[in-house]
C-alpha cells in the first residue's frame, strides 16, 4: 500500500497585495483537506518544500537572469542542497516540512505578495517549488490542484478560475551541481477542461500538473560513489489567463457560457480567485 503525505496550501488571490495561505500537513490517505487528525504509524516520509516567486520583468515565463548587482536576498531558512546552479531570479517565500512521525495536523501560513496582479492574457506568472526528500526511500510526488466548488454568489470568481491554464516545468541536470539546469516543460492544462455546472453551482475536479514523479531519498543520495544531489527536485509552476479566442476553441469552455464582455471585464480587476495546491508524497509500505 501507499503511505500518502500531502502538503496543502493556497496560491495567491488575484490582485491581493498580501495573501495568507493556509498550509496543512498530515499523513495517510485523506479524501479532502478537512479531514481530522491521523495517527502516523510508519515514519517513512520526511520531506521539505521551499516556495519561491519569480521576478519576471517581461512576464514571458522566463524569469530574469541574476547578476552581481541584481539578485534576490539570501535567507538562512532557504538553504538546502541544490542539484544545479540557479541563474534565474526567485524570491524565497517559505519553507514547510512534512514528517510522518508526528501526530495530528499542523498549520502554517504562506504569503505570496502580488503574485497574480494586473492579470491580462499576455502575462505568465511563475512560482517555484523546491522539493527535498530527507527520508530513506524514493517518494512518488504528485503536484495537483484540489477540486473546488463555487456557489452562485461566487460566479465571478468561478469564471476567472475557468480562464486560467497552468503547467509544470521540471528542472533537469544530469551533470554536476555547478552546471545550469535544462527545462522539461509540461503541457498547458486548462482549468475549464475540469469544470462543470449544475444549476448555479460551478465545480472543478482535481487537476494534476505532475503525477507520481520519482524523488529519490537518502539511500540513493548516500550510496557509495555517488557525487550528485539526487534527493532534490525543482519545479516551476506557471499560470496564465488564456486568450478568449483560444478558449472558444474548447468545447469545455463554450459549455460554460462565458461571454466575451464578461471575459474582458475580468482583466485587471480586483476580482479575487485562489488556487488550492497540494504536493503529495507517497511511499510503498
Amino acid at each position: 500500500m501507499k503511505k500518502r503525505f500531502p502538503v496543502i496550501f493556497s496560491l495567491i488571490s488575484l490582485l491581493i497585495a498580501s495573501v495568507c495561505c493556509a498550509v496543512s500537513v498530515y499523513a495517510w490517505f485523506v479524501a479532502n483537506d478537512r479531514a481530522g487528525s491521523m495517527s502516523f504509524q510508519i515514519a517513512r516520509i520526511n520531506s521539505e518544500v521551499y516556495f519561491y516567486t519569480a521576478k519576471d520583468s517581461n512576464f514571458n515565463g522566463v524569469p530574469d537572469l541574476i547578476s552581481a548587482d541584481y539578485a534576490p536576498a539570501e535567507s538562512e531558512e532557504e538553504k538546502h542542497d541544490l542539484y544545479y546552479t540557479e541563474n534565474r531570479y526567485f524570491d524565497f517565500v517559505k519553507k514547510t516540512e512534512a514528517k510522518a512521525e508526528t501526530e495530528g495536523q499542523t498549520f502554517d501560513e504562506v504569503s505570496m505578495p502580488d503574485f497574480l496582479a494586473d492579470v491580462v492574457p499576455s502575462k505568465i506568472f511563475t512560482a517555484k517549488l523546491s522539493l527535498v526528500n530527507k527520508g530513506d526511500t524514493t517518494n512518488d510526488v504528485t503536484i495537483r490542484f484540489n477540486g473546488k466548488t463555487f456557489s452562485e454568489a461566487e460566479e465571478t470568481a468561478a469564471k476567472i478560475y475557468s480562464t486560467f491554464a497552468v503547467r509544470a516545468v521540471k528542472m533537469v541536470n544530469e551533470g554536476e551541481a555547478t552546471e545550469n539546469a535544462s527545462y522539461e516543460a509540461g503541457e498547458w492544462l486548462y482549468f475549464c477542461d475540469y469544470a462543470s455546472k449544475n444549476g448555479s453551482e460551478w465545480a472543478f475536479s482535481t487537476l494534476a500538473a505532475e503525477t507520481k514523479a520519482k524523488l529519490r531519498g537518502l539511500d540513493a543520495q548516500n550510496a557509495e560513489g555517488n557525487t550528485k544531489i539526487l534527493n532534490v527536485c525543482d519545479y516551476w509552476l506557471q499560470f496564465r489567463m488564456v486568450p478568449y479566442g483560444t478558449l472558444l476553441e474548447k468545447e469545455s469552455f463554450t459549455a460554460l457560457g462565458i461571454a466575451e464582455e464578461d471575459y474582458q471585464a475580468m482583466q485587471g480587476t480586483e476580482n479575487a480567485v485562489s488556487f488550492a495546491l497540494s504536493v503529495l508524497f507517497e511511499v510503498d509500505v
